[in-house]
């Protein structure tokens, strides 16, 4: 694996970002090329980013469009060939009094199948949404009380047959770090 970064800082780390390319061989002649890039802004109370990904394999590494699409795989083959993902996530939180963070995320990220120009030529879109809030009851620990709304929708082409559908929760939960270093 060959993998560049550059993580970049400005006015006194307010903006921040993280670019990489990277290059992986996943198989005899079948590599894994993948870009990102990364922002963040960084104020007092409040804090946001957007990443974006590319990655395009030679074999379907993170077996996304193999286990939704296998029924188009031909006789004999296990895995689909030139995949290609896109991602954009965005993120933001606002500490919006001593103890409370309240944040929202979205997410869009797309799946095609490069060689084939049919049923699997951009044919799934996948949007997820977040939004939650967090409650920190003693500052001087890592503990946290949040709820959260996560919603997920796929969308696929009219192409592929695939039904479209989609998933909601919400989520209460408790996080505490334990500090070991």
């Amino acid at each position: 694996a060959y993998i560049l970064n550059w993580n970049g800082n400005f006015i006194d780390r307010i903006i921040q970002t993280r670019w990489s390319w990277g290059l992986r061989t996943l198989a005899k002649n079948s590599f894994s090329r993948q870009m990102i890039l990364g922002q963040k802004l960084s104020l007092s109370n409040f804090q946001c980013y957007i990443d974006y990904s590319y990655e395009y394999c030679d074999i379907d590494r993170m077996w996304i469009v193999t286990r939704e699409a296998g029924k188009w795989l031909p006789s004999g083959v296990t895995f689909f060939e030139k995949v290609e993902h896109h991602s954009w996530v965005a993120k933001a939180d606002w500490q919006f009094a001593g103890q409370w963070n309240a944040y929202l995320q979205g997410m869009y990220e797309t799946a095609s199948v490069r060689k084939n120009v049919g049923e699997l030529k951009d044919y799934r879109k996948h949007y997820s949404y977040l939004a939650g809030l967090d409650y920190y009851p003693d500052k001087s620990q890592d503990l946290r009380v949040s709820i959260s709304y996560l919603g997920q929708a796929y969308n696929y082409s009219d192409k592929c047959g695939f039904q479209n559908y989609n998933k909601n929760r919400i989520e209460l939960g408790v996080m505490y770090r334990i500090k070991c270093f």
